[in-house]
């Protein structure tokens, strides 16, 4: 298996990729698929779960004649693209049978200060299960701004640790209400929608809670996308969905099972 990321901005977003996947896990399996990479798994709470798709197209090249699957340590992939710098391309290969990934950084032309690195990583024995992700039809919709997104979330957090979704005939809103106070951020209502995007169907009412750190530790993900997409259904997990562009069906994609309410 070999991969070559030479777009700049393509680099910079696999590079975002493998520096917050330690987030949510330790170690990962890391599968090279003959048409994708793929990526699952879940924090070690098991309230949330992340899935990566990375079409062979999204590459500039991208060689996988037998497919494979590589364990790594997330915290160790952490370090090794904190080393990449701007305007270096990337490249991962890996051998049938082989005990190592290596991960290259390399300058195609000569740039001051910048170096071109070779990683050795060991691999693992992870014993995970792939989840089967079932297709669901969502009440809720929302297309946002990922910066405005983001900018919300830091405001929730100010005041709980746990943020509420609201829903009614007139208003969709996000509140946060804890000891040191509490805020709404009315997202739509009849006369205004600074939503991109919002699609609401086959409800009338919606109230569910979730917890704010998940949701920020997903925002870390912003560069993917300058947009990001935002689903909601009662009793099921919410979903944050990047989307890569460039590539249809390319996504960085996250769930979040909602908080029940003990009463």
């Amino acid at each position: 298996m070999k991969l070559i990321i030479g777009n700049k901005k393509k680099a910079q977003i696999f590079t975002a990729i493998f520096q917050n996947l330690n987030r949510f896990t330790v170690d990962v399996n890391i599968y090279f698929k003959e048409e994708e990479l793929y990526i699952q798994g879940m924090d070690s709470g098991h309230c949330s779960m992340f899935e990566i798709v990375l079409k062979k197209d999204w590459f500039e090249d991208y060689t996988c004649d037998k497919q494979c699957f590589v364990g790594v340590n997330a915290i160790i992939l952490y370090k090794i693209f904190n080393t990449k710098q701007e305007n270096q391309i990337i490249i991962l290969e890996y051998t049938d049978e082989s005990d190592k990934l290596d991960i290259c950084f390399k300058n195609l032309q000569p740039v001051e200060n910048e170096f071109s690195k070779e990683f050795c990583v060991p691999l693992m024995d992870i014993d995970s299960e792939l989840l089967q992700v079932p297709e669901v039809d969502y009440d809720i919709f929302i297309n946002i701004n990922t910066k405005s997104f983001t900018t919300m979330v830091s405001q929730l957090e100010i005041f709980n640790d746990v943020v509420d979704l609201d829903y009614n005939n007139e208003e969709l809103s996000l509140k946060g209400n804890g000891d040191n106070g509490k805020i709404r951020i009315v997202l739509k209502d009849s006369k205004n929608n600074n939503l991109n995007k919002c699609e609401i169907k086959n409800v009338d009412n919606l109230k569910l809670s979730y917890s704010i750190k998940y949701i920020s530790d997903f925002c870390s993900f912003s560069k993917i996308n300058s947009k990001v997409n935002i689903m909601f259904r009662d009793s099921m997990p919410m979903v944050v969905h990047y989307e890569l562009e460039e590539s249809e069906n390319s996504y960085v994609k996250f769930y979040l099972a909602p908080k029940i309410d003990d009463n």
